[in-house]
Order: C-alpha cells, then structure tokens, then sequence
C-alpha cells in the first residue's frame, strides 16, 4: 500500500467515525501536495457538506469535476446541492451528465425526475419517473411522486391508480391516502374519498390538514354538520388554520346555522382581509366569497390569489404560441367549456343557445369535462353542436391540446372557478380570444380570460377596475334563457304542495347558503305585517330546516308558517311555483336561474341591487321584462313593496299584467335574438384580436 492510498484510508476512516475535523485536516494536507487529485477533492466535499458548510462543498465538487468530468458522483452530489439551493436548472443539468455516464442508475434518475418536478416540467418528470419504475416497480416513493406528476398534469384517473399501487406497497401510506382522496373529490367520489382520508387520519391523528380534507369531502356529499365538526377537529389541532375557519363558516351558512360560536361572516370577511393585506392567499374561495358581504375589490383580491395558484398549478403559459395561424378561419370557431353540460341550472338556462347559432358563420364546440347524466338536457346540447367532445376523463394539457388542435378562435369558460371546473385550461391559454360567461357571476382576478360577458346593470362601467376581464356589455341582459323551456299546464293543488288553504304565499327557492340573517329579518318583518301569509322555500337538509324554523319562532313568526318544498324535476317545479305570489329575492348573491324560471311562470321577483355582479342580477333580469317597480333601493322599501302586492289586489294586478305581457315579448326569453346579440359580440372580440388592438370594452347594439 503506498502512502497516498493509507492517506486516503486514514480520511475515509475517520470520515465514517465522525472525526471530520481530522479527516479535513488529512484531506487538506493530501491536496496541497497533489491539487488536481479529483478523488481528494470529492471527499473534502463530502467532508464540507456534513459540516454544513455548502457553498465549499459545491466549490469541492466543481474542482472534481474540473479534474475528473466524468466523476458520477461528484455530479450526484453538485446536483443535490444545487437541487437544495433551488437552482433546479443548474441541478438538472448535472443529474444528466451523471446519468448520461451511468444511464442505468436509478437513484440518478430519481433525482432528475425530482428535479423537473420542482420546476414544474412534468412531462419530463414523468418520463423519469417512468423509467424508475420500469426497472423497480415495487418502491412506494416513486409510486407516489408518479401520482404526483400526474396529477399536476391532470390526468387524475392514472394519478388515483399511482396512489392506490403506493398505498398497495405500504399500507399506512398517510400522503399517498391524502393525496389519493383529494383526487377522488376532484371526481366527485366523495364517499370513497372520505374512505381514504378516514385511514389517513388513523395513520396521523393529529394531523389538521386531514381533518380538513376530510371536511371538504363531507361537505361535498352534503354532511354538513360531520363536515363542521371536522373543521373544528383541523381548527383545535391548529388554531390559525384560516381555510378551515373559513370552510367551517361556509358549512354554517349552508345550514343556516347563525348562532354557534364559530360562525360569524364579520369575523371571516375581517380576516380574509387581514390574510390579503399581508399579501397571503384568501382562506375563502372565490366562490363562496360572492355569497359573503366582500366589496367588488376585496372579491378580485381573492379571485387572484386563488388565479395565482391555478397559473402555477398549469405551468407555462407559452406553449401555444402559434395561435395566429386561426386568422383565416372561413368561419369563427366558438368552443364552450363546462363541467355542467347535464341537468343543472345552467344547463337549464343555455341548452337551447348552441342549435341556434349562425352555421354560415359560426362553427360550434362543446369541450364536455363533466359527468355524462344521460339527460335531456345533455342530449339537446350534444345535438346543438358541430362537435361535442367528451373529455372529462382527460387532463387539462390534453384538453388545452385538442382545443388548439381544433383551431378555436374563442374560447367560452362556463365555470371558471365553480365547482369541478378546470380553469388549468384556460391559463395555458389554448385560444387566441378566452371568455368568462354565466356560471362566475364577478372576475377570475387572473390574465388568461381577456372578456366576460354581462350587461350595464350587473357591472356597471365603474366597476370595470375591479375586473381583470374587460367588459362586453350585451344589449339586455347578460343571462341567456331557454325560449324552448316547456311550461306545464297542469299545477297540483295546494294541499299537495303543502301549502295551507288560504293566506299569500311568498316564495324564494334559493339555494342555502344565499339565505343569511340580515335579509332574513326583513322577511319575517314582512310575514308579521301579512297576515295568514307563508313562506315557501326550498328542502335543502333536516338541519338547515330545524335552523331556520327556530330562526323564525326567535322572531316572534309562528314556524309552522315556513313551508318547505321538496326538490323535484324541473318540470313539477315550474307547475308548483305557480301557488306561489312574490318572489322575495336573496341580497348578497341574488336568484339566478330561480328568478328568471319564476318570471317565466308569472311570478314577479322583489329584490334590492347590491354593489356586485351576483347581487345584481335579479336586478338585471327586471330590467329586461321592464318591470323596475319590483327593484327597491332599501331594506324599508322592499318590505313595504312586498306588504303592498300582497294587500293591494290593484296594485298585485297591475304588476302582474305587465309580467305576463312582457314575458313574451321582452328579449329575456328571446334566444334566437340573444343568439345574434351573442354572435355580435363574438365577431368584434375577433376583430380586435385580428387587427392586433387587444382587449378593449365591447358594447353590442340592440337588434
């Protein structure tokens, strides 16, 4: 053994003892007599690392690599260093001279996939991950960060598959389960999600992010109150969990749950503020905050920090940069994007619109991301389209790909941020002009939708610097309906309505959460000064039932008189809704589809403007029927309006005659005309695209 190889096993020895000061001592020693030895410097590097001392140990690893290029592991090690400094591109770039020398090394190949992964280039990451496991397919780790890959390029079935196979490799896999049941959520397979988050937490009982998933997913199935105790679980184990706190309130407004402790709209619309004023993500989604008091500014801060995360969550937005070549188009081509083509109220309002577009002009795309219901409404949608496109299994890069392929002039979003939409598409910007239309009523906060789609009355000019979208102002009223939408002409009786024998009947089929103490109180002021009278709403849970009737009796409003209305097929609810006498609107997220169904039956809507889009829109739908008497300016004048149609029987037949003649002739429920008002609106969106101007504010001409 020569004294250069007992040296060098003097350093090793020591090095693995932990005496690092004597190893570095030795090391130091062997390079000053022989600097270009490659193999001393390596070890001084590792030396440099476990003494925390990085920025030598990287030093230490470039001057291997000075002497030696092809050294493996000094190109291992600099990459990790790199890796950890978060100089990713530098860090990829060794992984790759290393595996290029040893292209069968998996624990190298592990490391670049992990690499792209960071950099969010999950292609690359995924052929990676691929080739790992190709070789060893039984490591749970690389069956899990697969999953990983694959869900943020959202192919979610395969990712779920990932999960299952880590989970199948180790059982008590808390982030694979966790990650797993967020994914079944995203398909809306709440009870099986509920599954894996309940083995998660039994794996990592104090852990809060569990409990809340595992809120989110009852929630979703509709268990509120398990959903809330959830939150409050999340909330203990960590007391500034803002998500929670906020998930937690949404859960007591779908119950109408106004006097526990942990609910308080004031409370939370203070502290989302304090959240967006410390530059941090709102704790509430986007769009629950259009049914919370948030001014129209306060809603585009939170819509952006949620913008933030989709546009990171998609990656690059330069992928389609050839958009240009669809100039030519002989023909505009509109595709239309919802979660919601099947038997849901918007649906309800937009399924006869697409049949009836100009085909001499327009060619028509239906990109379907959601559940096929086999609906009529379904059927009649599929059948309105040029094309109707099924891709609800496939991930938004695949679908942001074909919508290219297709060569889409405009591109419609008829969810942006509702439930189960996939905004991913729209932020890698796949069409040259995007649009934000019906199912968001107020702003994504982000770049990647250049337009929305509303009227004068539900956004009016001023507000147009709290929209990231400009505005294209439609002639009437931004709501499209169904002129096709069958009225029934046979109406059960009001006993089988349950509704009693005499007495005016108020109505607001109003989802849950729309309801909330302030407009509440106005309502049972109205049942006070209406004798005999009932209000009729929607069954929405046994709780929110039990809320609202002791809600009621604290008022001093006997409960009985709050009749509740199971839900039914559109169909018998059209021919029910005509017992009813007033529709009282809901104030901070108005009636949509509801309002303007009640309108088409004969039954006025009462309701007080706010300062957004969606507590204007009732607003916005009178206007359209020209019946601006039913919109009040105030609490007073709203309940004062409401006593007076239900007492004055002149007054009631006035309203009523100009609703029932207007109703046919207003351009409300005249699609074929908003269909060309629509188009309209399509072709100068086009043209300032064509002529190089950019989004600029659109106002269509009434026909």
């Amino acid at each position: 053994m020569t004294t250069d190889d007992n040296i060098f096993t003097r350093i090793l020895d020591n090095y693995r003892k932990g005496n690092l000061e004597i190893a570095e001592a030795d090391c130091r020693k062997l390079l000053r007599e022989y600097p270009s030895n490659a193999e001393g410097h390596y070890l001084l590097g590792l030396i440099l690392y476990n003494t925390g001392r990085l920025t030598e140990a990287e030093a230490a690893y470039r001057d291997v690599l000075k002497y030696k290029p092809g050294h493996v592991k000094a190109c291992q090690n600099l990459g990790a260093l790199l890796h950890l400094s978060g100089r990713l591109d530098a860090a990829a770039i060794c992984y790759q001279k290393a595996l290029a020398v040893q292209p069968d090394n998996q624990s190298i190949e592990y490391n670049l996939a992990h690499a792209y992964f960071a950099q969010q280039k999950y292609a690359r990451a995924e052929t990676h991950f691929r080739n790992v496991l190709a070789v060893n397919p039984g490591l749970h780790e690389v069956h899990f960060n697969m999953g990983r890959v694959l869900s943020a390029l959202g192919n979610s079935t395969e990712a779920i598959q990932c999960y299952q196979q880590a989970i199948n490799l180790k059982a008590d896999y808390t982030d694979a389960l966790n990650n797993m049941g967020t994914l079944l959520m995203s398909r809306g397979r709440y009870d099986e999600a509920i599954n894996s988050f309940r083995h998660a937490m039994a794996n990592a009982p104090d852990n809060p992010r569990l409990r809340y998933n595992m809120g989110i997913a009852l929630k979703g199935n509709g268990q509120y109150a398990q959903a809330a105790n959830s939150f409050r679980e999340a909330l203990n184990l960590d007391p500034d969990f803002s998500k929670a706190y906020a998930e937690l309130c949404h859960c007591n407004q779908m119950v109408c749950e106004w006097r526990s402790n942990d609910y308080s709209t004031g409370m939370l619309v203070k502290y989302t503020k304090t959240c967006l004023g410390k530059q941090g993500e709102s704790p509430v989604y986007p769009f629950d905050a259009l049914s919370l008091p948030f001014t129209p500014e306060i809603q585009m801060r939170i819509a952006a920090t949620h913008a933030g995360q989709i546009r990171r969550a998609a990656g690059p937005s330069d992928c389609f940069k050839d958009n240009s070549q669809t100039n030519k188009a002989p023909r505009l081509r509109i595709g239309y994007v919802s979660q919601k083509f099947n038997n849901h109220a918007g649906a309800h309002l937009i399924a006869s619109l697409f049949s009836l577009h100009d085909r001499k002009k327009f060619e028509i795309f239906a990109y379907s991301i959601g559940a096929d219901d086999n609906s009529t409404y379904r059927q009649r949608i599929m059948q309105g389209c040029d094309h109707f496109i099924d891709v609800a299994e496939e991930n938004f890069t695949t679908i942001a790909n074909r919508i290219h392929d297709d060569k889409i002039n405009i591109l419609v979003d008829l969810g942006v941020y509702n439930t189960f939409s996939r905004s991913e598409i729209f932020a890698l910007r796949p069409a040259p002009v995007q649009v934000s239309y019906l199912g968001f009523p107020g702003t994504s906060g982000s770049d990647f939708y250049d337009y929305i789609l509303t009227d004068r009355t539900v956004t009016p000019p001023d507000q147009q610097q709290w929209y990231t979208e400009k505005f294209v102002y439609l002639p009437h009223c931004y709501q499209v309906n169904d002129h096709l939408l069958d009225l029934p002409e046979q109406v059960p009786d009001r006993t089988a309505c349950g509704l009693p024998d005499k007495g005016f009947v108020f109505c607001s089929f109003n989802n849950s959460y729309k309801i909330e103490p302030v407009m509440f109180d106005v309502w049972m002021n109205i049942l006070a000064r209406v004798p005999d009278s009932v209000l009729w709403l929607l069954a929405h849970s046994r709780e929110t039932t039990t809320n609202l009737r002791r809600e009621a009796g604290s008022r001093g409003i006997d409960s009985t008189r709050l009749v509740f209305a199971e839900k039914l097929p559109k169909e018998l609810h059209l021919s029910r809704h005509r017992h009813a006498g007033l529709f009282l609107d809901t104030r901070v997220y108005n009636a949509h589809t509801t309002a303007s169904d009640s309108l088409r039956v004969g039954v006025p809507v009462l309701t007080i403007p706010g300062a957004t889009f969606a507590s204007r829109v009732a607003a916005s739908l009178l206007n359209a029927v020209n019946l601006p008497e039913m919109i009040a300016t105030c609490a007073e004048e709203y309940a004062d309006i409401a006593v007076k149609y239900s007492t004055d029987s002149q007054y009631m037949a006035t309203i009523k005659t100009i609703l029932s003649t207007n109703v046919n002739s207003s351009p409300l429920f005249d699609t074929p005309l908003y269909a060309r008002h629509l188009e309209a609106a399509y072709r100068q969106m086009w043209d300032m695209y064509a002529s190089g101007s950019g989004a600029q504010q659109v106002l269509v001409k009434p026909n």
